[in-house]
């Protein structure tokens, strides 16, 4: 399902079409996977840029031919980017994974990362949370069980640093800079997002403090990398290394992506390689949880022994935390758990996958 959008009269009455499904139409549907995709490249109050739009439309085919229920935007001006983004976190409600892509300009301002849209104008200092929109008001919105990827070709040199620039009390960055907290943005980057959300994952086209290529073909650099690899059935940050390595030698290595993430389990985007059959065997009981020190005991079920760095799962009834084998002993393990968001309790199961032969 695709759904372009350019005048904003038309947004919500297309939407609905995507939004109200009905209960028939909702059991036949497979994927369960939802993206936003905006490129804005006619911006009115300063040069265009060539290629968000035709990045923004490669990436939408490709999301639709992997299952994704797309939302496109093309020139979105800030009414239009700042609804449209409500309606995908409400509708994103009814899916389990969330993808949000943007091309364009995009600043960071007081350590916070705003993208720009079309019609944007920077004059005085209430113009930034009228006119620009926050990053943090798309990644912000914790939701239990999705899981939410991000891919931001917003790092563009961009004539809105001036504008910004000038007015009182606004220290400015070219993109996202790397903390929200930083006190200076003399690389220009975009920041490093604090949002404390998990299940996150958030692609840059670059180091945070520096500045993206547009590129001289039809699509950036970055874009260019995704668009190489997004079909390919892998796990996602397997997916954005090969991304990153196709960029640099784009690039001569003068642009290297980025990314942060607080995913709690693997997400693939276009399904498992085919590696043969997956195996899930039980090796382990959880006997003791230290929270204090970050580790969990548990005790050896059978004759499977992990290895030291190895990843194992904790099973928490129908839900799975990410661990870390960080000791082996005589009868049991000790594991370190991605994450302590979800409570682990003695006797749950500590499992790991295997992909067995064809």
């Amino acid at each position: 399902m695709k759904i372009f959008l350019r005048p904003f009269s038309t947004l919500f009455c297309m939407l609905l079409v995507c939004v109200f499904v009905s209960p028939s139409q909702a059991k036949t549907r497979e994927a369960k996977k939802l993206a936003l995709v905006i490129g804005n490249s006619a911006y009115e109050n300063a040069s265009p840029l060539p290629n968000p739009r035709n990045d923004a439309e490669e990436v939408s085919r490709i999301l639709e031919d992997i299952g994704f229920n797309v939302i496109k935007v093309i020139d979105a001006s800030k009414k239009q980017q700042k609804n449209v983004v409500k309606v995908f976190l409400e509708t994103l409600r009814q899916y389990d994974i969330g993808l949000f892509f943007y091309a364009g300009h995009a600043i960071s301002i007081n350590g916070q990362n705003y993208l720009i849209p079309v019609d944007a104008k920077l004059t005085k200092k209430e113009d930034v949370e009228r006119e620009l929109q926050r990053v943090d008001g798309i990644l912000g919105v914790s939701m239990k069980n999705k899981q939410m990827l991000v891919f931001l070709d917003a790092c563009r040199n961009n004539p809105f640093v001036e504008k910004a620039a000038s007015i009182s009390d606004m220290q400015v960055g070219r993109g996202l800079s790397q903390s929200q907290r930083i006190e200076s943005q003399k690389g220009g980057g975009l920041s490093r997002l604090e949002t404390g959300t998990q299940d996150l994952f958030v692609a840059f086209a670059t180091d945070p403090g520096n500045v993206a290529l547009d590129g001289s073909g039809k699509h950036s650099p970055f874009t260019k990398g995704l668009i190489e690899h997004l079909s390919e059935p892998m796990e996602v940050r397997e997916m954005m290394t090969k991304v990153r390595a196709s960029v640099a030698k784009e690039t001569n290595f003068e642009q290297i992506p980025w990314e942060q993430n607080s995913l709690l389990k693997p997400v693939y985007l276009s399904g498992r390689p085919e590696l043969g059959k997956m195996e899930i065997y039980h090796i382990a009981n959880v006997t003791k949880v230290n929270r204090g020190w970050g580790y969990v005991v548990a005790d050896i079920v059978g004759d499977r022994v992990p290895k030291v760095g190895e990843m194992v799962q904790i099973d928490i009834g129908g839900d799975t935390i990410e661990a870390k084998v960080g000791k082996v002993m005589a009868n049991s393990i000790s594991i370190m758990p991605a994450s302590w968001d979800q409570e682990i309790t003695s006797g749950a199961r500590v499992v790991q996958e295997e992909f067995s032969g064809k």
